[in-house]
C-alpha cells in the first residue's frame, strides 16, 4: 500500500469515479517535464507521449512523441513532476504515493523552457499538439510570453478549435497569493472552454473583507494543504505542499477525468462533454466555497465551488 493515496483522500467525488483510474481517457500536460526516472512514474515513460515544444526544430506534424522530456529548469521545483504525480503516480510501496488517475493516457507536454520561459511560439506548437493529438483534457499551469505578439491571433484561433472539438482546458490561476488575481482573469485562461482553478491561501484569505466577491468565471477552488506528492523514501526527488493553483489545476483534470472515464464505461458511444455540462456535473458534488469552511478544513484532498 502506499504511504498516501491521493484517491481514497477524495473528498465528495463519487466512489464509481475514482475506481476508474481515469482509463480511456488523454490528459496533457503542459508544463516543465517530468522525472519520468522515479519509481512511481516510470509507468508514464511511454513512447509518443513525450514531447519538447521547446525544441529549437519541433515540428507538430513529425513529431514522435519520443523527447527527452528532463525536469530541469533553474528553480523549477520539479513542477511538471509534482504535477504528473499527483495525477498519475503509482506506487505501491510503503513509501511512495498514488495518484488520481494512473490509467489515464497522460501525454507530457513540455512547454517551459531551461530559462523558465514559456515563448509564445512554444505555447503555440503545444495547443496545436493538443488538437492533433486529439486529448480529452489539456491541463495547464503555464502563461505564455508576449515576445511574439504575431502568434497571438493564432493561439487564439487554435482555442477556438479546442471549443469545437469539446477538449477542455483546465487552467490554474495565475497567481494564488493575491487577491486581486482572483477578479484579474488573464490569458489564456480567459478563453472558451476553460475551466479555472486555483488556491485560496490561508494567510490570504485572512486578509479578505467579507464582501470580497471572486470572479464568476472561476469554477472551483482547491483548498491549501499539506501533503507530499510524491515520495519521501531515498530514491525521492524532492516533495511539495498542495498550496498552488498549479496543483490545483492538476487535480481537477484528474477529477475531470475520472467523470469522463466513468461515462465512457456507462455508454460506450460517449465521446465528451461540454464545459457546461462538466462543470454542472461537478458542482453536484463540491461544496460551496465559504472563508470559514477553507479555513477549517481538515480534509486533505477537497474542492469548493463558487457560488
Amino acid at each position: 500500500m502506499p504511504k498516501f493515496d491521493f484517491c481514497e483522500n477524495l473528498i465528495g467525488v463519487p466512489d464509481e469515479w475514482k475506481q476508474t483510474g481515469g482509463k480511456n481517457v488523454k490528459i496533457a500536460l503542459l508544463d516543465t517535464g517530468a522525472n519520468l526516472n522515479h519509481p512511481a512514474l516510470q509507468h508514464l515513460d511511454v513512447s509518443g507521449q513525450k514531447f519538447d515544444v521547446t525544441l529549437p526544430d519541433f515540428d507538430v506534424s513529425t513529431a514522435a512523441g519520443d523527447d527527452p522530456v528532463p525536469d530541469t529548469a533553474p528553480g523549477s521545483d520539479l513542477h511538471g513532476t509534482q504535477l504528473l504525480s499527483i495525477m498519475a503516480a503509482n506506487s505501491d510501496d510503503d513509501t511512495g504515493v498514488k495518484g488520481l488517475v494512473p490509467d489515464a493516457e497522460v501525454y507530457i507536454i513540455k512547454i517551459i523552457d531551461f530559462d523558465k520561459k514559456t515563448l509564445a511560439t512554444n505555447y503555440l506548437k503545444a495547443i496545436e499538439l493538443c488538437l492533433h493529438l486529439d486529448v480529452d483534457i489539456v491541463s495547464n499551469s503555464a502563461f505564455p510570453r508576449k515576445d511574439n505578439r504575431t502568434v497571438l491571433p493564432n493561439i487564439k484561433e487554435a482555442f477556438l478549435k479546442l471549443k469545437a472539438k469539446n477538449i477542455l482546458f483546465v487552467s490554474a490561476l495565475k497567481n494564488s497569493e493575491l487577491p486581486a488575481r482572483f477578479n484579474k482573469i488573464v490569458f489564456p485562461t480567459n478563453q472558451p472552454n476553460a475551466i479555472i482553478t486555483g488556491v485560496p491561501q490561508k494567510l490570504m484569505l485572512k486578509a479578505m473583507d467579507s464582501n470580497f466577491k471572486f470572479d464568476d468565471s472561476i469554477s472551483a477552488f482547491f483548498p491549501e494543504v499539506k501533503v507530499t506528492s510524491f515520495s519521501d523514501s531515498s530514491l525521492s526527488t524532492g516533495k511539495t505542499f498542495l498550496a498552488r493553483s498549479s496543483h490545483a489545476s492538476a487535480g481537477l483534470s484528474a477529477v475531470i477525468a475520472m467523470y469522463l472515464s466513468h461515462k465512457r464505461a456507462e455508454d460506450s458511444s460517449f465521446k465528451r462533454a461540454s464545459k457546461e455540462d462538466v462543470i454542472t456535473e461537478l458542482q453536484k458534488h463540491f461544496a460551496d466555497f465559504s472563508k470559514s469552511t477553507l479555513k477549517g478544513n481538515k480534509a486533505p484532498f477537497q474542492f469548493f465551488k463558487t457560488k
